[in-house]
């Protein structure tokens, strides 16, 4: 008879591990005898990664309809729109360090150095790669769940040309995070969606 046992993390725990050991019984004939046997084997554990998650919004307004941006919405041939996006990250049961957050701003795009940050270093740009990152030391446990999620924000602006009539702009491509997972060592990524002008958030 083969015995396989494990230990689950039951619910959100902080430092979880996946805990797994076989037991093998059987009997063995000796001097005519049946005896029992048992084997079992060194207990194997495994170190549960936490979930990073990162969220990625560009907005004109706020939820409750406070203007961020500026300009004609929807834009126009010529004329300036302001777009301000916003990185939120999540955390559930391991604190996680060495956060970076990254983005590429397409051409046409502008970064117009207006930033906020409740956490983590300010958000720099880097006009020779295009591309805009947010650097955290660490990030503690239960982001989004026991306290809200760190934020930072980037405006950018937008001057559509003729050529860009009756198209949606893209304002950011994919976003991703990494970070390293303090208890399991692992080296983690999370990813979110590329923002246009089509503001579904």
């Amino acid at each position: 008879r083969l015995y396989t046992v494990f230990a689950l993390p039951i619910g959100v725990t902080q430092s979880p591990s996946f805990n797994a050991k076989v037991t093998v019984e059987g009997q063995e004939l000796i001097n005519g005898a049946l005896q029992g046997l048992t084997a079992e084997s060194n207990e194997v554990v495994t170190r549960v990664n936490t979930k990073l998650t990162l969220e990625s919004e560009a907005h004109y307004y706020t939820d409750q309809m406070i203007k961020l941006g500026s300009g004609p919405l929807p834009p126009r041939v010529g004329q300036t729109t302001t777009y301000v996006i916003f990185w939120r990250l999540g955390n559930t049961w391991n604190e996680v360090e060495n956060v970076e957050i990254s983005t590429t701003l397409p051409q046409g795009v502008t970064w117009t150095g207006q930033t906020t940050v409740t956490a983590g270093q300010t958000p720099v740009y880097n006009p020779n790669t295009r591309e805009v990152r947010w650097k955290l030391n660490r990030l503690p446990v239960g982001a989004g769940m026991t306290f809200t999620k760190p934020e930072a924000s980037f405006e950018v602006a937008i001057t559509p040309e003729e050529g860009d009539v009756d198209k949606i702009l893209v304002l950011s491509k994919t976003s991703t995070a990494t970070a390293r997972d303090t208890w399991s060592g692992a080296d983690l990524i999370a990813t979110a969606k590329f923002l246009t002008t089509d503001l579904d958030d």
